[in-house]
């Protein structure tokens, strides 16, 4: 008992110690006393300032706050006698870490889905909040340069949320010209990330599949088309309704599994997916599909090369194993209990071969 009592009075003791000299700006204080009557919405706001300000800012935790302050709270901040102003240093936080070097682009996209959400709700108001929206729409514009990652992950977070500020014709230029540098970087991301026809080149030996085909599926093939159609296109709705967006192209490389002829083909794909930085939230994914596909694999592959096939999966496993042990492990195990089943020498090599 008495080592947990010293270990919460040490906790508090730190945490006292952390906040202790941190200096809050005027504006930054005023803005936390806005809700000083309202003890959930105060903390929070409080908590957030001055996470921000220390030195050594949890980010994630402040990113965190201010979606809370800008979404969650939206009702009493919109409620009061100047909500503008209210807004005023939430978004500026916002815009800050939009910029901040330090921020992951993980983080930058959550910044942009909470940002875009924000804007449709105060354009979505009665009263005109013309100042608030211009702030919105000019931070969603000049934080393009420098953070076209996280814009790109974030695209379908902008064809579901700014349908409404793009049609506004005070903002209909702005929104037009944001989309389609990022469509544009949607494209050329793919792209470079994928250079499918370098893939084929190299697995010309194992692959069967027809070359044009993958290559007007995903190839240089699709994308030159992609551009033709993106450059004769000058409405927003149109433009949302038939350019894929970040997600949908991860799609579409996924889907083109089902293309290949027989199950080492596919086996070879899924590993060059898996190698792509534009499919790492498919990740888990991919590897669940691998282990599904093991057995029918395995069986395509001649007796005599067994062995190599298994020396290249556990090579290729390597890199995926830290982050994905779950799914590894269960390729392995499927793995086992195949050569158990397919090893019939007496001395049981592919067996001792796994040991």
């Amino acid at each position: 008992m008495e080592k947990k009592f010293i270990s919460k009075a040490l906790e508090a003791n730190l945490a006292e110690t952390r906040y202790r000299n941190i200096k809050i700006p005027p504006d930054y204080q005023g803005f936390i006393n806005l809700s000083k009557k309202y003890y959930g919405i105060h903390k929070r706001a409080n908590d957030c300032v001055i996470e921000y300000q220390h030195p050594f800012s949890n980010k994630k935790f402040v990113i965190e706050e201010l979606r809370k302050i800008l979404i969650t709270d939206y009702w009493f901040y919109i409620g009061l006698e100047d909500p503008e102003n209210a807004f005023r240093v939430p978004l500026k936080l916002l815009g800050n870490l939009l910029n901040d070097k330090q921020v992951s682009t993980s983080q930058k996209t959550f910044i942009l889905r909470t940002l875009l959400e924000f804007t449709r709700n105060v354009h979505n108001e009665k009263k005109d909040f013309h100042n608030t929206l211009m702030t919105c729409c000019n931070m969603l514009h000049g934080s393009f340069a420098g953070n076209e990652v996280s814009y790109i992950e974030a695209s379908r977070y902008f064809k579901r949320y700014m349908k409404e500020v793009a049609t506004d014709d005070r903002f209909r230029e702005m929104a037009l010209q944001l989309i389609y540098n990022i469509y544009e970087a949607i494209i050329s991301f793919w792209e470079d990330d994928s250079r499918v026809e370098e893939w084929i080149d190299q697995k010309t030996d194992a692959l069967k599949i027809d070359r044009s085909i993958l290559i007007n599926e995903i190839g240089k093939a699709y994308f030159q088309k992609l551009r033709t159609e993106l450059k004769s296109m000058k409405e927003w709705q149109k433009m949302v309704d038939i350019m894929p967006d970040f997600d949908e192209i991860g799609e579409r490389f996924s889907n083109a599994i089902t293309l290949f002829p027989t199950f080492i083909e596919k086996f070879y794909f899924i590993f060059y997916l898996l190698r792509l930085q534009g499919m790492h939230d498919q990740k888990e994914r991919l590897i669940w599909r691998l282990n599904k596909m093991l057995v029918q694999t395995m069986k395509e592959i001649e007796e005599e090369d067994v062995t190599d096939f298994i020396n290249q999966l556990f090579q290729r496993l390597e890199d995926l194993k830290a982050k994905h042990t779950s799914a590894v492990l269960d390729i392995l195990l499927t793995v086992g209990k195949k050569v158990i089943d397919i090893d019939h020498s007496d001395e049981r090599l592919l067996i001792t071969h796994l040991n």
